[in-house]
């Protein structure tokens, strides 16, 4: 499977050229749950997602394979975009992601608040592609258990504010919850959760109306 053709999945996609039937459920099931999981991301309104992978035992055991080329042909189309996609770990039959717009995460890195917290604790700051190295490498160790404390520091690049992340990692006094604990102004808060549902549910609702994964990237 090419990453132009993976970016050629819909919701109702039966058959995609070149495919065969497993490719493309599986290519279908990876896309629901991308749309799911990453809508605001996909649309630019955030700039990474973290999500897991798995096809509930639809997919033979002999053609188990598939779901790691799906998944490599989806990180090629999606780097056409402006987009990244690694494969974190597995827990089971769950492959862990991360995806993430290195535009967005670059923005990040602008802040200079954002920047000295994510230096101070231990990762490359530089540009983009180094910092989400660094978080990867974190994140794929918890995954494999070689270590127990999770990086919420990620939290950074998952779209949450350094007041939310600091105020989590550091014990502050919760003021609201939603996408994630807020530790600030809650009605500042509530307006970001707001925003970033708004895209997921738009990027829903269009995905379920039949657009591929590449128009809603379009």
């Amino acid at each position: 499977m090419s990453g132009w053709t993976a970016l050629q999945t819909s919701r109702g996609t039966e058959a995609l050229d070149g495919c065969g039937q497993d490719e493309c459920l599986v290519s279908r099931l990876f896309a629901m749950t991308f749309v799911r999981s990453a809508g605001a991301v996909i649309l630019g309104k955030k700039p990474a997602a973290l999500f897991s992978f798995s096809c509930g035992g639809r997919v033979s055991e002999a053609s188990g394979n598939c779901v790691c080329e799906v998944i490599d042909a989806y990180s090629r189309g999606l780097a056409d975009h402006g987009m990244r996609l690694v494969v974190l770990g597995t827990r089971g039959p769950r492959v862990e992601l991360l995806v993430w717009r290195p535009a967005l995460v670059d923005e990040v890195l602008l802040d200079e608040g954002s920047r000295d917290f994510l230096r101070d604790a231990g990762h490359d700051t530089g540009d983009s592609e180094g910092l989400v190295r660094s978080l990867q490498a974190r994140l794929s160790a918890f995954h494999a258990g070689s270590v127990r404390e999770y990086p919420h520091e990620v939290g950074l690049i998952l779209g949450y504010p350094l007041e939310d992340v600091r105020g989590y990692v550091q014990g502050g006094h919760e003021t609201c919850r939603g996408l994630w604990r807020a530790y600030g102004d809650p009605e500042a808060a509530r307006w970001r959760f707001a925003r970033i549902s708004a895209a997921q549910d738009m990027c829903r609702s269009r995905f379920e109306a039949g657009e591929t994964i590449g128009a809603l990237l379009a």
